[in-house]
């Protein structure tokens, strides 16, 4: 990830062991009155870093999937609220144990959702959903599907399934969002979904260790051009 930079690799490290143990994120402000690079360059910087925590993995036994809707910066005058896709982005969460992954999408519906659980869920394993609609089906595709009616109250079905975990998973993402970085472009969305995940995932490491797997991990180069034009990251 470090290629053909003109950053001293001290400021490089000292950026992203903080940004890594920072459990609410950091803005490019912060970076650049930190290291003295300008905000352009510290952008840059913590873009590159959230390009290298975006991990795919397979889920199995069982595992909650949820969709939630994110704001966006949208054209001034712009106002929405629910499943509107004109100032929001729909994201669809995977969780199984302890740990989680996301993926940004056109929309919610069944032809969308349906391909990313066939993707990243094993067959065999057991779905736990909401009731809504897109879900319906997945018997038929090797799963075992439970459901959680939230509209008549319902946070545990009478199996012990819910959907809790993932859930809670937004709230990180959404406080994160809005409270440090307050609105994101939707090309660039991706990118805070996929930091969100990995500080969620390596929550029970320490810190030196949670330094030492990413530097292990990071081998995906990013340039400025790139970082610039990135279109929205859809499955």
């Amino acid at each position: 990830m470090f290629d053909r930079t003109h950053i001293p690799l001290r400021k490089w490290f000292e950026v992203i062991f903080i940004f890594l143990t920072n459990k609410t994120g950091i803005s490019s402000v912060f970076v650049h009155r930190l290291t003295g690079v300008t905000q352009k360059t510290a952008w840059f910087m913590l873009n590159r870093i959230r390009q290298n925590m975006n991990k795919i993995m397979k889920f199995k036994d069982i595992v909650q999937i949820d969709e939630t809707y994110v704001s966006v910066k949208s054209k001034k005058g712009q106002h929405s609220q629910g499943r509107s896709l004109k100032t929001k982005v729909p994201v669809v969460g995977f969780r199984s144990g302890s740990m989680v992954n996301t993926f940004i999408t056109k929309d919610a519906t069944k032809k969308t959702l349906l391909p990313i659980i066939k993707a990243v869920v094993e067959k065999g394993s057991t779905v736990v959903t909401d009731e809504w609609g897109a879900y319906n089906g997945l018997n038929k595709h090797g799963y075992t599907h439970e459901r959680v009616n939230h509209s008549h109250g319902q946070y545990v079905n009478k199996s012990g399934f819910s959907t809790n975990g993932i859930e809670n998973f937004w709230s990180h993402l959404k406080r994160m969002i809005f409270g440090i970085y307050r609105k994101v472009s939707a090309k660039h969305l991706y990118w805070y979904c996929a930091e969100c995940a990995y500080r969620y995932n390596t929550r029970n490491l320490k810190d030196g260790e949670r330094l030492a797997l990413f530097l292990s991990e990071a081998i995906t180069t990013l340039t400025y051009k790139e970082t610039i034009h990135q279109e929205m990251f859809a499955f």
